[in-house]
């Protein structure tokens, strides 16, 4: 017995599937990537760090999941983003969400690079499930609990770092790199 699904040709079927799955992966790969804005302190508070400027303390807000599908993208960004002048890096995920082990692990490779440049690296607004992860973990990450008033615990990871942020431009300095690689400023 012949049905009318029988009678269809599958290519186009396939390339309609195919199509589909496709742009399904690059909507998960866009959506998935969080947002990273750069910024510094000034007497106002924080302000976005202009292409001119070159702070020693830099705040890197992470704004969206930080599962392991958001791991590389976040990674990409963040060595795509910090200025070579930082000594000092907070990065304050007070609007942060789903941080996982994979995410943990990647901000601890950030923190061993900025250490091997002579920087520091400090964790913000964490939470209270982040902060069991990382004590689960036994993490070396520095970090500051969430406040309920907004920016108060990038407030306090400034205050903590004190004078941590060495005086000096950036001349010869390197970059933060995911692979392990260091690039000069």
């Amino acid at each position: 017995m012949e049905t009318s699904y029988s009678r269809l040709d599958p290519g186009p079927i396939r390339a309609t599937l195919l199509g589909t799955g496709t742009a399904l992966v690059i909507h998960i790969a866009n959506t998935s990537a969080p947002r990273v804005r750069v910024l510094r302190p000034d007497e106002d508070g924080l302000a976005p760090v202009r292409t001119d400027e070159t702070p020693e303390i830099v705040v890197l807000e992470v704004s969206g999941n930080l599962h392991y599908a958001a791991v590389a993208p976040f990674e990409e960004e963040v060595e795509r983003l910090m200025p070579a002048s930082a000594r000092a890096i907070i990065i304050d995920l007070s609007h942060a969400h789903e941080i996982r082990f994979a995410a943990l692990r990647a901000l601890e490779r950030l923190c061993d690079e900025a250490a091997h440049d002579g920087a520091v690296l400090w964790l913000a607004g964490v939470d209270v499930d982040t902060a069991r992860l990382l004590e689960r973990s036994r993490s070396k990450l520095s970090w500051v609990p969430e406040d309920v008033v907004p920016g108060l615990s990038v407030e306090r990871c400034i205050e903590k770092l004190g004078s941590a942020a060495t005086p000096g431009g950036s001349a010869g300095r390197s970059r933060i790199s995911r692979r392990g690689r260091r690039r000069s400023g």
